[in-house]
């Protein structure tokens, strides 16, 4: 029993006696201090590890600072001066006005309806036109005792409507007449008449008003569609000037912030 006591005693202690040297390396280890150091002073309360460094830009900027003000205006006149085209040419008022009358569509089209609004008018003048007229007309007849007659008739005539609302003319009938009856004498026979006529209603559609109002109408219409056409190009002038001015005016303005 004694002996059994004592074998256990030894290897308590022999384990016990490895184990103090391990934990003492342990230790070591962690209490071990940067040189310089007190210990139980804490290495990371410093101020150098707490505190960040400010940094001086006026002292490494290359161009001295300016206010927030002016530098806007410098970058709005930089981004104005970059997107300005390399290549620049001068263009006159009369230019613009030029271009802006010949690549005007809507003027284009205005301009169309004094031209309608003119050949209205000439169609309405020109029912007082004179009027030639011709015809020629050929018959023949063969009956069943073997008589044969053929006859040519042909008229040409000039009329003149009125503004009273009648009309005037003349016309000219020559006629050629053949058969071959033996009673029929000359062979061939011809006839020759010239009519002049004349013709004037008394109640409806008479009157010089009544007749001539349908071209007084037309006349007037396309005094309306020229000076609309007019005044739609003194619009176009007139923004044209104003655009031009205006960008003249933006011009000399960046000129002189310059």
């Amino acid at each position: 029993m004694d002996c059994r006591i004592e074998k256990s005693l030894g290897r308590f202690l022999k384990a016990f006696g490895l184990l103090v040297p391990g934990v003492w390396l342990i230790s070591g280890c962690h209490l071990q201090r940067a040189p310089g150091l007190a210990y139980g002073t804490d290495p990371y309360s410093t101020s150098e590890t707490r505190t960040i460094d400010g940094i001086d830009l006026e002292a490494i900027s290359e161009t001295p600072p300016l206010p927030i003000q002016e530098a806007v205006e410098q970058n709005r006149f930089d981004s104005i001066e970059n997107a300005t085209m390399e290549i620049r040419r001068p263009i006159t008022l009369e230019e613009v006005r030029s271009a802006a009358l010949s690549n005007n569509l809507d003027l284009r089209v205005e301009r169309m309806s004094p031209e309608i609004a003119r050949e209205t008018y000439n169609a309405e003048a020109a029912k007082f036109d004179q009027l030639l007229a011709a015809s020629i007309d050929r018959s023949e007849v063969d009956s069943p005792t073997g008589l044969k007659t053929s006859s040519v008739l042909s008229s040409v005539g000039l009329f003149k409507p009125m503004p009273s609302g009648g009309e005037m003319g003349v016309e000219f009938f020559s006629q050629r007449y053949n058969t071959n009856d033996p009673f029929v004498s000359p062979d061939p026979a011809y006839d020759n008449d010239l009519k002049f006529s004349i013709s004037q209603p008394l109640l409806r559609g008479a009157g010089f008003q009544t007749n001539t109002h349908s071209i007084r109408v037309a006349k007037l219409q396309s005094g309306i569609e020229a000076a609309r056409a007019k005044l739609e190009a003194i619009r176009i002038l007139a923004a044209a000037d104003k655009a031009y001015w205006a960008v003249y005016g933006a011009s000399m303005e960046i000129e002189i912030r310059r």
